[in-house]
């Protein structure tokens, strides 16, 4: 259970582990409450640590950074298309 707290939160990131305790411990103990979901709540936590693991496999903590790569290849693709379309306005 440490370990899986440790990739939650982002192995690479100083605060990573300490997200990845408080999603650990919150998380299923806020499944348990949840009416209809008693039952299930561990199967339920499994799965969203599969899901995170599948769409986030750094941790939650390299969100930024990849909302900031996104940012960054957005604003290269816009210079790229603007440097072609002068090239191809120029000739």
């Amino acid at each position: 259970m440490m370990y899986l707290m440790v990739v939650v939160g982002g192995a690479g990131y100083f605060l990573g582990p300490i997200v990845g305790a408080a999603v650990g411990v919150v998380l299923p103990e806020w499944l348990r409450d949840v009416p209809g979901v008693a039952n299930w709540y561990l199967p339920m936590f499994g799965a969203a640590v599969v899901v995170l693991m599948v769409w986030l496999p750094d941790g939650l903590l390299s969100i930024p950074d990849r909302i900031r790569a996104k940012r960054a290849a957005r604003e290269a693709s816009a210079v790229r298309t603007a440097t072609a379309q002068k090239i191809g306005a120029a000739t």
